[in-house]
């Protein structure tokens, strides 16, 4: 039976119509158990995609697709699935993912690329810490064996012997293999992924990403790895030998069966996608970008694995209170400006939550010997018909506030994505160039860019 849809927007309250019936089904246990897909934790995390207060349901920023009872909720990004779908892409330098026209389609495409993009992007990491192909121990039988390795298997044994097989053995035992579910599981994707025409072997190929997964494919294959007709269902026992690979396996078999450990009942009920997170990984790409004819390393201490500190440690929680600020400034290894992307509608009101936020970033990092430094907060906004956010704020002076001895200017810039929303992929290339330089403008008075 065909699933009835309910459409919504993210950070907006639902429609009166849509409410009524959100209140008739069983929420909010259901949504408890929903998987957020995300490029810096994999998949492992639950969210909870709806908020209810006063009786009223309100989408936050996770957007996708999960169904209950006999609906799926599509929860659609506020920059709408084209942008949002651009965005995924340029954030991982990506050209072009080749998108399938009509609306109707946007949720299930993008869905499928960006969990494939996730895949590959994963995969590279695993190598990277195993520095090579896994190997694993597998189990094999023998009834013709010239001498006894492992265990003898009785049975078999005694047939050879009734049938003048006595100088066979037969055995039972392990053997270090590339032929492994791991590696078998990588050759089922990749499979998958040409069967149909997902990243990179979509409409536009990837070439970069191609080359290196089919090298990757072809190197398996010469090691013996066998190529499944189906995605391996063996139990792993995963160890400091093959750990990176867990998120690899699990997400590739989400991939080709629509099912995993992270789903509920084993059935593909949710896709969601943290849009800030997107706005983050966009924003970093762009900093990278204009940091690079410069004397300034751009940092994202979650991204590129720095070491955290926390505030508190807790017997129940253990480390709260992160202090992780989006992107780090340095010059000659001191930190000079502390930047935070945010992803949010802003108003006045959002200062109240921000400012201590970015004082405690700042009270933390800020060199012993200086008493004031800038932070920046980067909102985007967008002004197309019916579709606006952020639309009539300006690049504005937030001020100056004092923490303990330190100062701290506080300064907030809205960057229009609006020129993204355009059907040439030329022209959303010049869409990112241009924000570029006006993301350069607007921190030139720093004195460190060009």
């Amino acid at each position: 039976m065909n699933k009835i849809e309910l459409k919504l927007k993210e950070l907006s309250d639902v429609t009166e119509e849509i409410n009524y019936k959100l209140n008739k089904l069983s929420l909010p246990e259901d949504l408890l158990s929903f998987p957020l897909i995300t490029f810096k934790r994999g998949f492992e995390e639950s969210c909870v995609p709806l908020k209810y207060d006063h009786d009223k349901w309100r989408t936050d920023r996770w957007v996708g697709f999960f169904h209950v009872d006999d609906y799926q909720v599509v929860i659609e990004p506020r920059i709408g699935w084209r942008t949002f779908f651009r965005l995924v892409a340029l954030a991982h330098d990506i050209t072009y993912f080749g998108e399938a026209e009509g609306a109707g389609v946007y949720v299930e495409n993008f869905s499928r690329n960006i969990l494939s993009l996730l895949w590959v992007k994963e995969l590279s990491r695993a190598r990277s810490i195993h520095k090579g192909v896994v190997k694993g121990y597998i189990t094999r039988e023998e009834n013709k064996s010239p001498a006894l390795r492992g265990r003898l298997t009785l049975k078999e044994q005694m047939h050879n012997q009734l049938t003048g097989k006595a100088h066979y053995i037969a055995c039972k035992y392990r053997e270090l293999s590339y032929d492994i579910p791991i590696n078998r599981g990588i050759l089922s994707v990749i499979h998958y992924q040409k069967k149909k025409r997902l990243f990179p072997f979509g409409y536009n190929l990837n070439i970069n990403y191609l080359q290196d997964l089919l090298g990757w494919e072809s190197r398996l294959l010469s090691l013996g790895v066998s190529r499944p007709d189906h995605f391996p269902n063996e139990k792993i026992h995963w160890n400091r030998t093959n750990a990176g690979y867990k998120r690899v396996h699990n997400l590739g078999e989400f991939i080709t069966r629509g099912k995993g450990s992270a789903f509920r009942e084993g059935k593909r009920e949710a896709i969601l996608f943290d849009s800030a997170e997107v706005w983050e990984l966009f924003l970093l790409r762009l900093l990278k970008d204009i940091a690079a004819n410069n004397d300034i390393r751009v940092v994202s201490p979650r991204i590129d694995n720095l070491e955290i500190d926390y505030l508190f440690e807790s017997d129940k929680y253990g480390l709260i209170g992160g202090l992780i600020p989006d992107y780090l400034f340095y010059r000659e290894n001191r930190i000079v400006l502390v930047l935070d992307a945010k992803y949010r509608i802003f108003t006045r009101d959002t200062l109240k939550e921000i400012v201590p936020q970015i004082a405690l970033y700042i009270c933390h990092y800020l060199p012993k010997d200086v008493e004031q430094i800038d932070a920046v907060l980067l909102f985007p906004k967008l002004k197309v018909e019916d579709n606006e956010f952020n639309s009539e704020c300006e690049s504005d002076e937030f001020g100056y506030y004092k923490f303990g001895s330190k100062r701290i200017g506080l300064k907030g810039f809205f960057i229009d994505i609006s020129q993204m929303i355009t059907n040439e992929q030329q022209n959303y290339q010049l869409a990112y160039d241009e924000i570029k330089e006006e993301i350069k403008i607007l921190l030139k008075e720093y004195n460190f860019f060009k």
